[in-house]
């Protein structure tokens, strides 16, 4: 199964490389990247925003999938998975662990496991080669990217969410949380040295 895994993954991260060679730059492959930073934060009620927001991210039909005798909506679950891979030092590295993430976007439509079964249910949580290939959608695209660059999945120290660094120096999600890091450092400076400071001043002054 492993040796299996891998074969897969070479030849995903061989079409991520001819796909990001064929770019003027990094922009899409972030883009998407970023985009699968925002569905691993992402809560119930933003998924019809998201859906709008990033529509070929993955097949349509597979934000509505359910298996039977699952707990979890399919999303929810590969959502589960996602924020298990996204560590604090790093994406995993666990080829079996990335390969589940992977093969669990399908186009549910095109899953013999309905075909196959006896109530024309779907049942499984991981596609077959016939339905989904590693790399097909911008979502698998992002995760065999950061497999590839596992500093880039990172999480802030601010708001303490997943974001992923388009540089290595990158140490907040945005704009936002940058200045607020700023703002709390001058308060916390300000608060043990202003006193200090005033009354140096005054006697100075003098």
């Amino acid at each position: 199964m492993i040796a299996i895994c891998y074969y897969l993954m070479c030849l995903s991260l061989r079409r991520v490389d001819s796909v990001a060679r064929k770019m003027a730059n990094l922009k899409q492959i972030l883009s998407d990247a970023l985009a699968l930073a925002e569905f691993s934060n992402l809560e119930r009620g933003d998924l019809g925003r998201f859906r709008q927001k990033h529509p070929e991210f993955v097949p349509l039909r597979w934000w509505t999938c359910h298996p039977v005798g699952q707990d979890l909506e399919q999303w929810r679950f590969n959502q589960d998975v996602l924020r298990q891979a996204w560590k604090k030092n790093g994406f995993s590295q666990d080829l079996n662990f990335v390969m589940m993430i992977v093969m669990s976007v399908f186009d549910p439509q095109e899953m013999t496991d309905v075909f196959a079964s006896v109530d024309g249910q779907l049942h499984s949580r991981y596609a077959n080669l016939d339905a989904t290939s590693p790399g097909q959608y911008p979502h698998q695209r992002a995760v065999l990217f950061l497999f590839e660059h596992p500093w880039r999945a990172r999480f802030c120290p601010m708001c303490n969410k997943r974001f992923v660094a388009a540089e290595p120096k990158n140490k907040f999600c945005g704009e936002a949380c940058s200045h607020e890091s700023s703002r709390r450092r001058h308060n916390e400076w300000a608060r043990k040295n202003l006193k200090a400071w005033r009354k140096k001043r005054k006697l100075n002054s003098k």
